[in-house]
């Protein structure tokens, strides 16, 4: 609950500062090699012509609880990257984060540092500005403590503007 009440927070005090345009993402997928499954709610915010921030909260929820793993895992990222082709119908997102998760498991080692990269390739209603795509997403601790195998998420994103 803390967790949501700072994301909150944060999205409050940076939205009025940072500009436009302000967009939702949801996304959903496995996680391989485990047998995970991946979703994530996340706010970008366009601060500057072809740069965004991005705050995420997500959650990690193993079908196969075994020694090791956590059956739920929540987890949230604050991210910086680029977008290219904004004004065009097919856009490509590069973001690279820092944060947290709830619990340590056998894959991600320690809840805190954890470091979040993200690629998202998709398509825009040039409209309505509302998005479908795809995401490839690794997380993982940059070595800083073993284990470090990471998690890699495949995802099906749908964003939509909440400007």
């Amino acid at each position: 609950m803390k967790k949501i009440i700072v994301a909150i927070a944060a999205l409050a005090i940076t939205t009025p500062a940072l500009g436009k345009p302000n967009r939702i993402q949801i996304g959903f997928g496995p996680s391989v090699p485990t047998t995970t499954q991946f979703f994530e709610l996340s706010y970008q915010n366009m601060f500057h012509p072809g740069f965004l921030q991005q705050l995420k909260l997500c959650v990690y929820h193993d079908n196969v609880t075994k020694p090791g793993h956590v059956a739920n895992n929540g987890c949230m990222f604050y991210s910086l990257g680029v977008e290219v082709g904004t004004k065009t119908p097919f856009y490509t997102q590069v973001l690279y984060g820092v944060g947290g998760i709830g619990r340590s498991d056998n894959d991600l080692s320690g809840p805190f540092p954890q470091f979040q990269g993200e690629f998202n390739v998709g398509y825009q209603d040039m409209y309505t500005g509302n998005r479908v795509g795809f995401a490839y997403v690794h997380t993982s601790n940059a070595n800083i403590k073993t284990p470090n195998k990471g998690k890699d998420s495949l995802l099906v994103t749908v964003s939509f503007p909440i400007n």
